[in-house]
């Protein structure tokens, strides 16, 4: 049932899903980088597209996965949601400066409802969370990597 249950969310959240993950990530950067700018491709003209940016950020949904039903310390049953992405940083001549795998956990209170709507909304929680989690980890170890302070693959 939970895999339907998940099922069901991912069909009627694909777009809540998907701008969550592209907006956060946006806002995420923005915390990091002096300018962040969007683009749905680079497949038209990559070298082109590369010439504009010193870094390109690409983060790749790994899995969004229902860890499970748990009941914490407080004996409250809730969702737990974990989100994985993996994040690559390479410079415009495509050598990888930076990379990772970040997995964020997010727990919302569940009623356990026959009411698909309230479990919907609760999963939604749930996922929001682990979003909210996953880029917090990101940001900080994107971050505090240190990668950008030497900036050796600028002059290579």
């Amino acid at each position: 049932q939970s895999f339907k249950l998940l099922r069901e969310m991912g069909r009627q959240g694909d777009t809540f899903m998907g701008e969550a993950l592209s907006g956060g990530s946006v806002m995420m950067l923005n915390n990091i980088f002096k300018e962040v700018v969007t683009v749905n491709s680079l497949e038209n003209d990559p070298e082109a597209m590369a010439k504009r940016f010193d870094v390109i950020v690409s983060p790749e949904v790994i899995k969004v996965y229902k860890k499970g039903n748990d009941a914490p310390a407080t004996g409250t049953a809730a969702y737990v949601i974990q989100t994985t992405l993996k994040w690559n940083i390479v410079s415009r001549e495509g050598k990888v400066i930076y990379f990772a795998t970040i997995t964020g956990e997010g727990t919302a209170p569940a009623s356990f409802t026959y009411s698909l709507d309230t479990r919907l909304k609760e999963l939604e929680a749930a996922y929001l969370m682990s979003v909210k989690d996953q880029f917090q980890k990101a940001q900080e170890d994107i971050y505090t990597n240190g990668w950008w302070k030497k900036q050796w693959w600028k002059n290579n």
